[in-house]
C-alpha cells in the first residue's frame, strides 16, 4: 500500500501529472488561434475548436469517474495520460483544421480521465487529517501548469522558428515536447504509485450517494453558482482566442510574447487569489465575487 505521508513519494507522482496535464492545455494558448488559421480554417471557427473540447471534456468526466470505481484510479489515470501522448502527436501532424478538430473532440473526451483519478486517489492514499494540505498542494501544482503553459509553449514556438523552421512546424513542435512530458509522468504513475485496496459503497448512507444510489439535492445558491460558472467559462473561451489575434495584429506581439502577458497575468491573479481569500472571511464571498468579474480580464485565467 502507498506510504500515506505528505509530499511523498505518490503526492510528489500525482502533483507531477497534475502539472503537465494543465501545462498541455496552456501550451497551445499563445498561437493556437494561428495554428488553426494556417491549418486552413476561418477566424470565425476558432470558438468550435475551444468549445468542442471542453463541452466533450464536461460530458465524458462524469463517466470517467464512474470508470475510475469500476476498474481502478492508477488504470483509468495512465489511460488518460496515455491518451494524451497520443493525441498531443496526433495534434502536431495533422494535414488539416479537419483533423485537428476531431482529434480535439476525442481528446477533450478523454482528458478529464487522469485529472479525475488524480483527485480520487488523492483521497484513498492520503489520511483524512492530512487530505487538505495534500489537496491543496496538488491543487496548486495544477494552477501552477496553467500559469506556465501559455509562456513555455511561445518559448519553444519562437525556438523553432528561430532553428530555421516554417511558421507551421513552429507551432506543431509543442505539441511534441508536451507528448514527452506526458509520456515522462506515464513512466512516473507506473513506477511509483500504489492504488490501495478500496471496499464497494453500501447500499444506504453517503456511499449510494456518491455512487448514484441517491440524488443529492441541489440548493438555490448552489444552482446560481453552477449558471455562473457556466457564464464565466463561456465569456473566457470566448474571449481567449480572440485577444491572441487581437495582440498579433495589433501590436505585432509573437506567441512568446502572448504567453508572458497571459502567464504573468496569470500569475498576479494566482497570488491574488490568496488575498482575496482573505478579504472573502472578512467581508463575505458574495461581495467578491460580483468585484471580482468586474475588474476580471480574459488575459488572468485564474478568472477561471
Amino acid at each position: 500500500m502507498a506510504e500515506k505521508k505528505i509530499y511523498s513519494g505518490p503526492i510528489l507522482v500525482l502533483a507531477l501529472v497534475q502539472l503537465v496535464e494543465s501545462v498541455a492545455i496552456g501550451i497551445p494558448a499563445s498561437y493556437f488561434p494561428n495554428y488553426i488559421t494556417n491549418l486552413g480554417a476561418t477566424v470565425a471557427s476558432i470558438g468550435l475548436f475551444t468549445s468542442s473540447f471542453m463541452l466533450a471534456s464536461a460530458i465524458m468526466s462524469p463517466k470517467m469517474g464512474g470508470l475510475s470505481d469500476t476498474y481502478g484510479r492508477k488504470k483509468l489515470m495512465m489511460a488518460g495520460i496515455f491518451g494524451d501522448v497520443v493525441f498531443g502527436i496526433l495534434q502536431g501532424i495533422v494535414p488539416s483544421w479537419a483533423w485537428l478538430l476531431l482529434i480535439r473532440i476525442i481528446n477533450g473526451a478523454v482528458s478529464g480521465a487522469a485529472m479525475i483519478s488524480v483527485n480520487a486517489l488523492l483521497i484513498d492514499i492520503v489520511d483524512p487529517e492530512k487530505r487538505g494540505e495534500a489537496s491543496g498542494f496538488v491543487m496548486s501544482m495544477r494552477m501552477v501548469g496553467h500559469q506556465i503553459g501559455p509562456l513555455f509553449g511561445g518559448l519553444i514556438q519562437w525556438i523553432g522558428v528561430s532553428m530555421g523552421l516554417t511558421l507551421l512546424w513552429s507551432f506543431r513542435v509543442p505539441y511534441f515536447v508536451d507528448s514527452i512530458l506526458a509520456l515522462i509522468a506515464l513512466v512516473l504513475v507506473a513506477w511509483k504509485i500504489e492504488e490501495p485496496e478500496r471496499t464497494s459503497p453500501g447500499p444506504t448512507g453517503t456511499g449510494a450517494m456518491a455512487s448514484g444510489g441517491e440524488k443529492v439535492p441541489l440548493s438555490f445558491s448552489f444552482k446560481v453558482m453552477l449558471v455562473y460558472a457556466f457564464a464565466n467559462g463561456v465569456g473566457i473561451g470566448f474571449a481567449m482566442p480572440l485577444m491572441v489575434l487581437f495582440y498579433g495584429d495589433k501590436f505585432g506581439l509573437q506567441p512568446i510574447g502572448i504567453g508572458m502577458i497571459i502567464s504573468v497575468s496569470g500569475f498576479i491573479g494566482l497570488f491574488a487569489s490568496w488575498f482575496a481569500g482573505r478579504l472573502s472571511d472578512k467581508f463575505g464571498r458574495k461581495p467578491l465575487i460580483a468585484a471580482g468579474n468586474v475588474v476580471c480580464v480574459p488575459a488572468d485565467s485564474s478568472c477561471r
